[in-house]
């Protein structure tokens, strides 16, 4: 039973155990299949049956692919890979590469091509329908779409059909360039791949959503949401489209966007940029399988960290996707936990993981970018820190500072080696060897024996043309033969390391760490020009490894064996390669181009950019030869070069071996070379263009040559294939060599192009050079060239020497002239010749060295060679003509380069030159050409002819004037430039002619070197053909000229850069123009001929005002025959001395208040009233100091007359004598008024000559008839002539009205009167006019004066008296005369004179300022005008001081009345000034009545008038005052010297203002005078200000205990002054001065314990808080100190403000104001606050009573705790007496008893109170005396109460009562400090009962026993005898009314029948009467309950059994009985457990 019961029990518990392991198996796997992949999206995706008809009702037709898909061909056996199923498919086009890929045998169809047509407007398939399909996705998903890029993905065979695939494909597009659509908003956008498919059930399309981990592999996007790459996986051909959605709502976008703004949201789950999609479950690290092909994608995420071991087998392997990235496990540190270094200190990197990653300056996508750093790109990392985003950045150093980068664009990779090395091996000890070698940095790292020591670690390069570089490309190319690759170039390095003797030694017992570093990434020049994109190319190293000989035994590509890495761009640069070997030899960088990369078109290899050569003049003819054809009958013979023929000529003689004489030394009569061998005959056969046997000729090849900018035409066989189109009979030259493989396998050394123009570039390559199409070249052709050209100057060509360079083979002869110069004759390999026509030497091969010379005297030709030269004449015309013939068929070479300027056929160069000069300073110099042709009737004429410039841009032609004549058909050249006019016969006379041509600039002007004369400014070439002279080259040749430096500097000689001059020729009016340099100042002129210049300064330097004065520059030649410029003044006399310190002319410039300042003397000034008040006197003065040369920009206002001159002489030309002058014509209105000058006089109509003027943009003239005279307005279409007349009146009349348009612009209030004079005033106006009002009038009036008669000038004087008599502003007249006081005659008239000079006095004796401007005046005339000093008597002059002038021509003329204009509209007393004085906000200004004038007076725009001003606010509330319309008198209006304009206001400084030392009074630059001159800005007088600073004093109630109080210290006794009192602090933002509160930090505050402020007493806040005062009063003291600031005793010459202010300074001598104390009665003149605390302390009473009469004397004791009652804690100890017969104790308080105990002076806190003593009494009763206690209380045997605390709970320093009258705070008791106790007592007795029972049962009582009972002390020490007792019947026994104490109970006789006790009982009666009995040992004894006796027992006296008696079966018998049942116990147990754990 039992054990089936067991059984059962076991079967249960195995079945529950199974039922657990499944249940737990269960909830396990649902918890797998629950947990999504970190990249998995939730949802399924259904797949199509096909594409076919998809979207579309009509047929599919496919685009043509932008390039043939191609199977990926292996690097197995060509054949075998033919043979083998595709395995990838490739498409690709512009911008995107898609492959196909199989993931199943078959899956891709034979014989097909991948489609990947993008769909747009114009695909086959339906943009509409893909577009409104992805419209509606997005709208699922609550989204908008934003953009899409949509592939029609299929298969198709040769006919284009569709073929579905047989299988799952995998198809992957990687995009050439990031592309997405035009995005706003890319953080919030979502990127998804969506299929489109066609569903036959439903006839609808399908749209599914490619899931992450299914059918989506990768999905890589940068930042920008750009896509890179794109992987999916399909069973069938769909459109695939990738769709850019984002949503709708902000809450939508705020869940697409999680983090950084570059995660891409995949179908509602988060896909983090670039990452691989996974479906792997989550493992941990130690656990996860490495992907057998990781995919690193540009953009990724950091992957998980390397396991421990990464070549270990992983449990698991991945499912058909190796390029899945595992999703991190839990334990893998996430960016934020990447430290910065590992444990053992070594630095982490992190590895950029994309192209195009941002390097930024802080951690934000916002951030600046420093730098764009590619994928690989490491760096050190710093720090891993989290941005206000969330998203994680690392912090790396970049060149020397800090960057970040996103932590999803790179990866953190080991900084060792190799990532997991034994710690054994980390700690090794290493050796490294460098070599710099060029561009490359070869290091090698060993441990340390593998390379022995002293070893020299050797790298060379090997250099392309080298013996061993030609046995590498030979192993190189023999090796690609049978591969499916071509070497496209490589570079290679003989690695290796020597001992002490040269000997190459390998490693020892390990390998060696290598790496290639290139300095800047490298490619060959091979790789570089081939046309198959190098991005496409697999870099390789290989390693040629050599035996001990140093024989190659294995050529070894170590990157395809995993032993190498080649880190190259994007462009297939190599940067570096790291290798490990145990072997050194030669080791070469390769690039190996796939055979589907090489497979290329020719127009994929792309085309040179030629030139149209026979638009420059050279013919090539090209020629195709029969060979049978061409042999028959001729000597010269086309073959193989052996079986031409005997003759040597005819044979292949060698590489360089030429057959010299194959032809004549001069061309034949029929202009063809003649050949001189076996049949002479003409080569007329081989070369002419006529038809003939055996050839076929192409006439006018073009298109052969390239061109540089130097001029050198260069075409080149070996780097750029030619191909001759027959049709068009063009060239096009491939960027890339052809050849073919028989003539390749023939060169020698480095392999190369050819030249078979016959011949079609193919697709295929041999040894990297694309081969022809064709089998086998087109050999045996003939090409001629020929063209005429000109010898240039010294045979040089933009510097460089002429020259012809050919070389080739076979035969070439180039004739110049019709002479044999070049002969390269017979069939030969590559052989150089060249012609240089700058020496005449000519070159052929290495062995011929002649000159061109000796070659014309060889075939008796003179030659136009220079005398005793070989070189020809320079612009001398000559023919080039060059013959090349192929007749071998081993290979063809042809290399021409030459510089040659030829000429086109019927054309005509002008070049112009200059010499003699620096180009760069004339580059831009034009000169101007006309180009003249002899028409029929032999005239030469300006031709138009149609010409190009040397840039080709067209030749202009334009009618041009020039010194005064018209020219038409007018071209302009620059210096270099050349103009080539085509069209022209050949037999057409012509001339070129210069124009303009300055005497003085040029010395001489050659045309083709020989001189010509100018004539008038011109130059022209001799008459010539355009045959003969096809080149005009024209050079002039400077004079000497010179240069003009200056200097621009201020008043302190400091350069100033910024300052423009002109300066203008004063006789051909050309000007030019220079600026200041930075730093330097220097102005520089150059190019300046010999004459007169004009230097005028047009602009300032910033800041500075530009100088109206003029300088007159004379060019003169020195004693040494150079040109020399001097500078003088204006007047053309003075001369300007150079500065000694730099040998340069100085030109100062002023500043505007540098100016202000030398025209007006101003100031203002501040000075204290009464300083307790604080009031000050404020004073303005200004002074003019203008004189009548004083420089004025605007604002004065004048009354002018102007006395002109209209007498007869007027006409005579601008200069000295009395030549009238002639009208010269313009032109035809029409045509010509778009160009005139509206300031000049024109004169209109041929006959009459009307006055012209242009007034308001419009042009009329005067018209006068016999009828009336009026002004007309001119017609734009008028055809009328204009004229100009250059005589005085015309210059009279335009400065004049110039000064009128002047005045009225700079004094539009003054007024002019006009009285022009001869013999008497015409014309005169009435009054003076308003020059603003009658601008126009006054013009008229001056432009229609016409002269006649004599001069008298007191006529005009004595009218101007008249005009200005009543005149009120400053008055001026203005005399202009150019003869002498005649009269009506035409001599000197002494009385006029006189008449003239009494007039000028009337003027001047009313204060009227006469000048006087004499033209061209005699010495006796200027005498007149401007008085003689030696002569005063008989000329006393007509102007006033100082304002006589004199000029003697126009320009003079007009800068005299430009003076005198400057002058006179400026008063020497300033007129219209504008005073403003801004006052400093820190005051106001006091009123007539001395009161302060308020913000409410002044609001709303009021104002108060102070002393003629007027007070108002500003917008910024400063109050100002302003006086307008002020006259600022000059200092000399009266004799003293002293007259000036001066106010005075008061001010005073704000009540609310602190106060202080050096205090503006006014607002700076906002205090200025306003005048014509500018503003002058007013000083800034300071002053001090007195600083009344008060403390206040403060008083404080602390309870005894608490600390001082110091929270609002010192602020609470700071109220006076921070309340109240302001200071104003500069805004930096708003620059203004702002009023802010003064504050406890403009303060210094110091604290003391005693009023002196002895060191000892001082202290501090923090001391204070930390005291507990316990004095009533305690005092502390405030003493409070402002720093006024610095006083001034001087600024500069001004007083400061200490000596404005009398001496008072705020603060004294230390500037430090105290304040003193508010309360001046009780602290009267006390610098100090006064800080008092009051104390209150606590009490607590005790009173004492018994409940009856006390039967003997009672002492009671009461200890006092504050705390707790502990002894450390005891306040004090009260003891009270109570006598016998007295209920009341007495306490004995010091000498006096009371009833009551009082322990007074308690501080703050809770306080026990103890009776300790009863004497015998206990307590009945303790409470408090509610009455009494006003503190918080806790009643118990022990009494509590809270001192400081009242019955509410409050602080006891918040009663009223501290808060009314005066307090007794010695004796205060108020709330919280009371505390009163009543003890009750009772005298305490207890009574004690015990039991006597048998300690066997305590039910037997046991009497008889007798005891006795002892008083013990505290130590159990046995006393005096208390009582004896027996126990009674019922064993009872006690003691009655024992008092308090202790008490031993010893038993004395036990009763009979048991043994005695010997130990005592001890008995505790405690003073509440308590009673505790326990036995000696401590235990307690149990009472009855019945009856609460204490129970003694004691045992019965047995007798032991014997031994062996019967007494001892039993013990035996139940001993064993227990041990067997304990035994069985066990077993039982033993057995379930056994069977529990089988079952």
């Amino acid at each position: 039973m039992h054990t089936q019961e067991s059984g059962k029990g076991m079967k249960k518990l195995r079945n529950n155990k199974i039922r657990k392991l499944l249940a737990f198996m269960v909830a396990l796997a649902l918890m797998v299949s629950c947990m999504p992949s970190a990249y998995t999206i939730s949802a399924s995706e259904a797949f199509g049956d096909g594409t076919e008809d998809i979207f579309t009702d009509g047929e599919i037709t496919s685009e043509p692919a932008a390039e043939e898909s191609t199977p990926d061909v292996s690097s197995a056996d060509q054949e075998e890979t033919e043979q083998a199923q595709q395995s990838t498919l490739t498409y690709e086009n512009d911008s995107v590469k898609v492959t196909a890929e199989a993931l199943e045998d078959g899956a891709l169809p034979q014989n097909t091509a991948l489609k990947a047509d993008s769909v747009n407007e114009n695909s086959s398939v339906s943009y509409d329908t893909v577009s409104q399909k992805l419209s509606a996705a997005a709208t699922d998903k609550g989204s908008s779409l934003r953009g899409f890029f949509a592939y029609d993905v299929y298969f198709a065979d040769g006919d284009g059909n569709r073929v579905e695939p047989n299988g799952r494909v995998r198809v992957t597009f990687e995009y050439k360039t990031p592309a997405a659509p035009e995005l706003t908003d890319a953080a919030s956008t979502s990127v998804t791949v969506e299929k489109l498919h066609y569903n036959s059930s439903t006839g609808d399309t399908d749209v599914n959503t490619l899931q992450a981990n299914e059918d989506l592999k990768v999905l890589n996007v940068n930042e920008g949401k750009q896509i890179q790459t794109l992987q999916v996986e399909t069973g069938n051909a769909a459109v695939f489209a990738v769709m850019w959605d984002s949503p709708e709502t902000a809450d939508v976008e705020a869940e697409a966007v999680s983090g950084n703004e570059d995660e891409v949201s995949i179908a509602s789950e988060e896909l983090t940029d670039g990452m691989d999609i996974s479906d792997e479950p989550e493992q941990d690290a130690a656990e996860t399988p490495a992907a057998e092909n990781p995919e690193v994608t540009p953009e990724a995420e950091p992957s998980e960290a390397p396991a421990e071991n990464p070549d270990a087998e992983p449990t698991e392997a991945p499912a058909e996707d190796p390029d899945v990235v595992e999703e991190p496990a839990e334990d893998i540190a996430s960016p934020e936990e990447v430290p910065a270094a590992d444990e053992n200190g070594e630095t982490s990197l992190i590895e950029v993981l994309g192209d195009d990653t941002n390097l930024r300056v802080s951690p934000s996508i916002e951030a600046e970018v420093l730098a764009t750093v590619n994928a690989g790109t490491q760096f050190t990392l710093l720090d891993t820190v989290t941005a206000e985003d969330g998203a994680t950045w690392y912090k790396v150093s970049w060149e020397g500072t800090e960057a970040y980068i996103r932590s999803d664009m790179a990866q953190v990779v080991d900084s060792s080696d190799e990532a997991e090395e034994p710690e054994d091996v980390l700690e090794s000890e290493e050796v490294s060897y460098s070599q710099e070698v060029g561009n490359v940095v070869v290091t090698a790292t060993a441990a340390k024996g593998v390379i022995p020591e002293g070893a020299q670690f050797v790298v060379t390069p090997i250099e392309k043309g080298s013996d061993q570089y030609a046995d590498i490309e030979k192993q190189l190319h023999e090796g690609a033969e049978n591969e499916s690759y071509t070497v496209a170039g490589f570079l290679a390095y003989d690695i290796s390391f020597l001992n002490d003797d040269g000997t190459k030694i390998e490693a020892q017992n390990g390998s060696v760490r290598v790496s290639i570093a290139y300095k800047e990434a490298e490619i060959p020049e091979d790789v570089a020009e081939t046309d198959t994109a190098q991005e496409n190319m697999n870099v390789s190293l290989v390693h040629f490894v050599e035996d001990a000989n140093g024989n190659v035994t294995e050529v070894v590509n170590m990157s395809n064996d995993g032993q190498a890495e080649v880190s190259t761009t994007d462009n297939g640069e190599i940067e570096s390669a790291n290798f490990e070997t145990e072997s050194f030899s030669t080791f070469s960088v390769v690039w190996l181009a796939d055979d589907f990369t090489s497979v290329q078109t020719t127009s994929s290899y792309g085309v040179e950019e030629t030139v149209d050569s026979a638009k420059r003049g050279i013919t090539i003819n090209m020629f195709n030869y029969d060979t049978a054809g061409i042999n028959e009958g001729h000597s010269l013979k086309f073959s193989n070069g052996s079986d031409g023929g005997n003759e040597d000529y005819n044979k292949y003689r060698g590489p360089s071996d030429l057959s010299l004489g194959i032809m004549q030394k001069r061309l034949g009569e029929d202009s063809y070379p003649i050949v001189d061998k076996g049949k002479k005959e003409s080569s007329s056969y081989l070369f002419s263009t006529k038809e003939g046997t055996g050839k076929e000729f192409y006439s006018d090849a073009n298109y052969l040559f390239k061109q540089d900018a130097d001029g050198y035409y260069e075409y080149d066989s070996t780097k750029n294939f030619a191909q001759f189109n027959k049709n068009t009979k063009e060239f096009t030259v491939y960027k890339v060599p052809g050849s073919s493989k028989d003539p390749i396998d023939l060169q020698q050394g480095s392999k190369h192009g050819s030249f078979f123009p016959f011949n079609t570039l193919g697709d295929h390559k041999y040894w990297g050079i694309p081969q022809i199409s064709e089998k086998s070249p087109d050999f045996h052709f003939g090409m001629t060239m020929s063209a005429k050209f000109i010898q240039p100057k010294d045979g040089k060509i933009n510097g460089n020497n002429m020259v012809f360079e050919f070389s080739g083979d076979d035969d070439v002869w180039v004739y110049i002239d019709g002479v044999l110069v070049l002969d390269i004759g017979g069939i030969h390999n590559e052989v150089l010749g060249s012609i240089n026509f700058a020496d005449g030497t000519v070159k052929v091969g290495s062995n011929i060295n002649t000159n061109l010379k000796k070659l014309f005297n060889d075939a008796n030709i003179k030659g136009d060679f220079v005398s005793g030269k070989s070189i020809f004449k320079d612009y001398t015309a000559h023919t080039i003509n060059f013959y090349y013939l192929e007749r071998g068929k081993g290979d063809s070479n042809c290399k021409l380069k030459f510089n040659l300027p030829t000429v086109p056929k019927k054309s005509v160069t002008v070049e112009k030159q200059l010499s003699n000069t620096d180009k760069e300073k004339y580059a831009n110099v034009e000169f101007k050409f006309q180009l003249l042709l002899q028409d029929d009737k032999g005239e030469y004429v300006p031709s138009n002819t149609a010409g190009t410039l040397s840039d080709d841009s067209e030749v202009e032609f334009n009618r041009e004037e020039i010194n005064g004549v018209p020219y038409d058909n007018v071209f302009t050249l620059k210096p270099g430039q050349k103009a080539i006019f085509s069209g022209l016969e050949e037999n057409k006379n012509y001339k070129v002619r210069e124009l303009g041509v300055s005497k003085d600039r040029y010395d001489r002007v050659l045309i083709n070197g020989e001189e010509t004369t100018n004539e008038n400014g011109n130059v022209i070439s001799k008459e010539a053909t355009v045959g003969s002279r096809p080149v005009v080259v024209v050079t002039n040749v400077l004079a000497s000229v010179a240069e003009l430096d200056l200097k621009k500097v201020n008043k302190d000689q400091k350069a100033l850069s910024g300052a423009q001059f002109t300066l203008v020729n004063s006789k051909t009016k050309e000007s030019q123009s220079a600026i200041s340099a930075d730093g330097t100042g220097r102005v520089n002129f150059t190019r300046l001929g010999l004459g007169t210049y004009t230097l005028t300064e047009d602009l300032a330097p910033d800041g500075y005002e530009a100088s109206n004065e003029s300088w007159i520059v004379k060019v003169t030649l020195s004693d040494d025959k150079k040109a020399v410029a001097t500078l003088y003044k204006a007047d053309g006399k003075t001369k300007i001395e150079k500065d000694t310190s730099d040998s340069l002319y100085h030109i100062m410039n002023y500043t505007q208040q540098e100016i202000i300042e030398s025209s007006m003397d101003y100031s203002k000034t501040a000075t204290v009233n009464d300083w307790d008040k604080r009031i000050y006197d404020i004073n303005i003065t200004a002074s003019s100091k203008t004189t009548s040369s004083s420089v004025v920009t605007t604002g004065g206002i004048a009354d002018v007359v102007m006395a002109l001159d209209v007498s007869g002489s007027m006409r005579y030309t601008q200069t000295a004598g009395d030549t009238e002058t002639d009208y010269s014509k313009v032109g035809r209105y029409n045509e010509i008024r778009n160009s005139l000058n509206p300031n000049k006089i024109y004169y209109y109509n041929k006959y009459y000559k009307y006055p012209m003027i242009n007034v308001g943009n419009k042009w009329m003239y005067y018209y006068t008839s016999l009828i009336g005279s009026y002004w007309q307005e001119i017609g734009d279409s008028d055809d009328t002539k204009i004229y100009q007349w250059p005589s005085r009146i015309t210059a009279l009349k335009e400065v004049v009205n110039q000064f009128i348009r002047n005045t009225a612009t700079s004094s539009s209030e003054s007024n002019i009167g006009l009285a022009p004079f001869n013999t008497a005033v015409t014309n005169a106006t009435e009054t003076l006019l308003n020059v603003d009002k009658n601008k126009d009038t006054l013009i008229k009036n001056v432009s229609q004066l016409s002269v006649t008669g004599g001069t008298s000038p007191d006529t005009a004087l004595n009218k101007a008296l008249e005009l200005l008599n009543n005149a009120k502003n400053p008055k001026y007249v203005i005399l202009f005369t150019d003869g002498e006081p005649t009269g009506p005659s035409d001599k000197w008239d002494k009385n006029y004179q006189q008449k003239a000079e009494t007039a000028a006095k009337s003027l001047k004796d009313k204060g009227i300022k006469v000048f006087t401007v004499g033209f061209a005046l005699s010495e006796r005339g200027q005498k007149f005008l401007a008085g003689d000093e030696k002569d005063s008597k008989n000329y006393p002059g007509i102007a006033s001081e100082g304002c006589a002038f004199n000029a003697t021509n126009a320009e003079d003329l007009a800068k005299i009345f430009e003076k005198i204009q400057h002058t006179v509209t400026e008063d020497t007393a300033i007129q219209n000034a504008t005073v403003t004085d801004v006052i400093d906000p820190r005051f106001v200004i006091l009123d007539k009545e001395g009161n302060a004038i308020t913000a409410d007076q002044l609001k709303d725009g009021k104002t108060v008038q102070v002393k003629d001003g007027t007070v108002y606010l500003d917008a910024k509330g400063n109050q100002c005052i302003k006086w307008e319309r002020q006259r600022i008198p000059n200092k000399k209006e009266n004799e003293a010297g002293d007259a000036c304009w001066s106010r005075s206001i008061k001010v005073k400084a704000k009540d609310d203002y602190i106060g202080g030392n050096n205090v503006p009074t006014n607002v700076s630059p906002d205090s200025k005078i306003s005048t014509g001159y500018g503003d002058a800005i007013l000083p800034q007088p300071t002053v001090n200000v007195k600083a009344d600073l008060t403390v206040d004093n403060l008083e404080k109630v602390i309870f005894l205990g608490d600390p001082t109080p110091t929270a609002d210290l010192p602020d609470s006794m700071l109220s006076s002054i921070l309340q109240k009192s302001k200071n104003y602090v500069y805004n930096e933002t708003t620059k203004e001065l702002e009023p802010v509160r003064v504050t406890r930090d403009d303060l210094t505050c110091s604290w003391a314990k005693d009023e002196t402020f002895g060191n000892d007493e001082l202290t501090d806040l923090e001391s204070m808080a930390g005291d507990h005062p316990t004095e009533d009063p305690t005092r502390y003291y405030l003493k409070v100190t402002y720093n006024a600031g610095e006083p001034t005793e001087t600024v500069g010459k001004k007083p400061g403000s200490t000596a404005n202010t009398d001496g008072h300074i705020a603060g004294g001598e230390t500037h430090i104001v105290t304040a003193i104390n508010s309360d001046t009665k009780n602290y009267p003149d006390k610098e100090y606050g006064v800080y008092t605390i009051h104390i209150i302390k606590g009490q607590i009473q005790i009173t004492k009573k018994l409940e009856d009469v006390a039967k003997k004397d009672g002492t009671f004791t009461f200890n006092i705790y504050k705390g707790s009652a502990d002894e450390s804690n005891l306040v004090t100890i009260v003891t009270a007496t109570v006598k016998a017969g007295n209920t009341d104790a007495k306490f004995t308080m010091g000498n006096n008893e009371s009833e009551k105990a009082i322990v007074a002076g308690l501080a703050r806190g809770e306080y026990i109170v103890q009776e300790v003593s009863k004497s015998g009494y206990q307590l009945l009763n303790a409470s408090n005396d509610s009455k009494v206690t006003n503190c918080k209380s806790e009643e118990s045997e022990d009494i509590k109460f809270t001192i400081g605390t009242d019955n509410d709970n409050k602080n006891a320093l918040e009663a009223e009562a501290l808060n009314v009258g005066s307090v007794d705070y010695a004796n205060y008791a108020g709330p919280g400090c009371v505390g009163k106790v009543d003890y009750t007592n009772k005298e305490t007795v207890a009574n004690v009962d015990f039991v006597k029972v048998d300690a066997a049962d305590n039910n037997i009582t046991i009497n008889g026993a007798m005891f006795t009972l002892y008083k013990a002390d505290e130590s159990w020490t046995k006393g005096k005898e208390v009582e004896r007792v027996t126990s009674k019947n019922g064993g009872t026994f006690g003691f009655e009314k024992l008092l308090p104490g202790n008490y031993l109970l010893n038993e004395t006789k036990a009763a009979t029948g048991y043994s005695l006790v010997t130990e005592p009982w001890k008995i505790v009666i405690k003073n509440n009467g308590e009673v505790t009995v326990t036995k000696n040992d401590g235990e307690p004894v149990i009472a009855k309950n019945s009856d609460k006796r204490y129970m003694i027992e004691n045992a019965k006296v047995y007798s032991l059994p014997e031994s062996g008696g019967p007494g001892t079966y039993g013990f035996t018998i139940s001993g064993v009985a227990i041990l067997a049942t304990a035994l069985l116990l066990f077993i039982n147990n033993k057995r379930r457990e056994e069977e529990a754990k089988r079952s």
